[in-house]
């Protein structure tokens, strides 16, 4: 039996059915194999750029048994993706690096049509990223897992999708709402110091923002 964190679990449950599903950064191999295992993908193809992990990874698959199933790949992103895969998972990085990884391919983004991700920040590069590349969001979900924020996101292919954290405003997710005065906390923490004035600007505009977000989530 392969146990999730509440994040895997998150990000796992937005995954569509698919023939094959590539989990790039797939560190140990968890994720991949939990949806082989829970009939969501019927093969898998798992992606680890760094031979350590990468070795690891192997070893894992061969001890789930899966090793029949589940591809492993020593490459870069979705660089050596097979044509055949239509759903990637991309989880554990930060914006930039996601952002870095999707605009070094754009060509594969053609004969792919779903994205499950997760980014550690900077989320809206990745979203203007996939918008612009003809991919809408239709689903997004939120939790905290061992006292952090996180979000996960599904985009397709070809549909007209929803503005970034829309939908978790219209589900009232308290996860997102209590993320929110979280980030407000923090703000007005940092607006006790001695801080030059447009640095007080932006803090006092965020929070702004922010107490208009919270009252959408009453």
């Amino acid at each position: 039996m392969i146990n999730l964190s509440n994040r895997l679990l998150m990000c796992a449950s937005l995954v569509p059915k698919s023939e094959l599903v590539a989990d790039i950064g797939a560190d140990h191999g968890y994720l991949i194999a939990y949806l082989i295992n829970n009939n969501i993908a019927k093969k898998g193809f798992a992606v680890e750029n760094k031979l350590g992990p990468f070795n690891i990874l192997k070893r894992n698959i061969i001890d789930f048994n899966l090793s029949d199933l589940i591809e492993c790949s020593l490459s870069d992103g979705i660089s050596n993706l097979p044509l055949s895969c239509k759903t990637v998972c991309i989880f554990g990085m930060g914006g930039e690096t996601i952002n870095y990884i999707l605009s070094s391919s754009l060509e594969k983004l053609n004969n792919i049509d779903n994205f499950v991700i997760s980014c550690h920040g900077e989320s809206l590069l990745v979203h203007h990223l996939l918008i612009n590349n003809g991919f809408g969001l239709i689903k997004q979900d939120a939790c905290y897992d061992a006292n952090k924020y996180y979000d996960v996101c599904l985009y397709q292919k070809g549909v007209v999708g929803r503005n970034y954290n829309d939908i978790l405003i219209e589900s009232k997710n308290q996860y997102f709402k209590e993320y929110l005065i979280n980030q407000k906390r923090i703000n007005e923490f940092l607006l006790s110091k001695d801080l030059p004035q447009n640095k007080i600007n932006d803090l006092n505009k965020i929070n702004q923002e922010i107490d208009e977000l919270i009252k959408k989530l009453q």
